[in-house]
């Protein structure tokens, strides 16, 4: 509005420009309601959303993005689209709606989210645009986390994994314990044996000796017994084996008791470790006797270092693994005894001492061809060392 003036500079008329802009109007507050309505419908949404332009930044995202975002130094649309890339190019040709897994963090802190791309196709707004019509390509990304799924199904699979190990520990111990009290019984009996051809020759009877005669045929009657209780091996076939896997499970499976006997776990696996044929059940308990000694070991030593280091690594066409331990040690002149059945550096009121668990261990190493020993360590304990050849040798070889 302006005021006109007369010849002395008084106001004596107004005059305004009018313009109708209820039209304008309306369609403000018609876009700026579907904004509200959109945010709005995006900010319930439980899964995190978030549209990026053509050089990637995020131009529109929704609550519970801003949220995600506030958990990570990086933007998390940049870790999940630098995970797609590894897959294939981001702006090459893919299927619309494709989904894809992104892992975040590591260890205990490591988070799983279910991810999905599209595109929307948004044409230009400029005067020319009109013209020449111009496209420009974004990108709508979802993630959705997953983490409560994935770690209750590695809980499933860690439980299913210890129960199969247990049975299989009990399975071999058993074995173990048979075989090795056959071993014992044959050693009497083959005394009496001597004794009966002796005193009465090649055909062992002689009156006198009645009684050893019927301790003999007690003995093989109890020697055929306990062969035909020994239980039968499971047929497992041979496969590809990951060492460095099953050592993670192992140290999975015996976190619980690392973790009251206050034992500290340190892993030093070769990343690049190859794959040997094996039979991985066999080798998994294998390694986690070895464990279970090593923890023993340094409960029965009471020392204040309380450390056990299990490392990998590749030696000619061999595979090392070697686990240590901080505990007492082992004499030198025993550190081949020790697997034997039922020998045991412990005192034989450790609840937690069977004397089996190294004999096992020799029979599993043995049935892949390698070999197993004792050594010193820098620790102060004992050097469990296995090798293991990443083909299996020929009798003779």
């Amino acid at each position: 509005m302006t005021g006109l003036r007369n010849q002395q500079g008084n106001i004596t008329h107004y005059m305004s420009v009018h313009r109708d802009i209820s039209e304008r109007h309306q369609q403000q507050t018609i876009a700026a309601n579907q904004k509200l309505m959109v945010e709005a419908v995006l900010n319930t949404a439980p899964v995190a959303i978030a549209l990026l332009d053509q050089s990637h930044q995020v131009v529109l995202d929704n609550l519970s993005y801003k949220t995600l975002r506030s958990d990570f130094s990086d933007e998390p649309v940049a870790i999940a689209l630098n995970q797609l890339k590894g897959k294939q190019e981001v702006d090459g040709s893919f299927n619309e709606g494709q989904t894809f897994n992104v892992e975040v963090g590591k260890g205990k802190r490591k988070r799983w989210f279910s991810c999905c791309v599209s595109t929307v196709n948004i044409s230009g707004s400029e005067v020319d645009d009109y013209f020449v019509p111009k496209v420009s390509r974004y990108l709508v990304i979802t993630l959705s986390e997953v983490t409560k799924e994935r770690r209750r199904q590695a809980q499933q699979q860690l439980s299913e994994l210890r129960r199969s190990t247990e049975e299989s520990e009990a399975l071999h111990s058993m074995q173990e314990a048979l075989h090795a009290a056959i071993h014992q019984i044959q050693g009497p009996i083959n005394m009496i044996d001597s004794a009966l051809q002796m005193f009465c020759g090649v055909s062992n009877s002689c009156a006198r000796t009645a009684a050893m005669q019927a301790g003999l045929e007690a003995g093989h009657a109890a020697i055929a017994q306990l062969e035909s209780a020994l239980p039968r091996k499971p047929y497992e076939a041979s496969q590809s084996v990951n060492i460095n896997q099953l050592v993670h499970e192992v140290t999975e499976l015996s976190s619980d008791r690392l973790l009251n006997r206050s034992i500290t776990m340190q892993l030093s696996l070769n990343g690049t470790l190859p794959s040997l044929t094996g039979q991985p059940s066999r080798i998994r308990v294998a390694l986690k006797q070895l464990i279970d000694n090593a923890i023993e070991a340094i409960d029965y030593g009471k020392k204040t270092r309380r450390e056990i280091v299990c490392s990998t690594q590749l030696v000619d066409d061999e595979i090392e693994v070697t686990v240590e331990d901080s505990g007492p040690g082992i004499k030198k002149e025993l550190q081949l005894k020790v697997f034997e059945p039922f020998y045991s550096t412990k005192p034989n009121n450790n609840s937690g001492c069977r004397g089996v668990g190294l004999s096992i261990v020799q029979q599993v190493v043995s049935e892949h061809s390698g070999t197993v020993q004792y050594l010193s360590t820098s620790l102060g304990g004992c050097k469990a060392r296995i090798v293991l050849p990443l083909r299996s040798r020929k009798r003779g070889e």
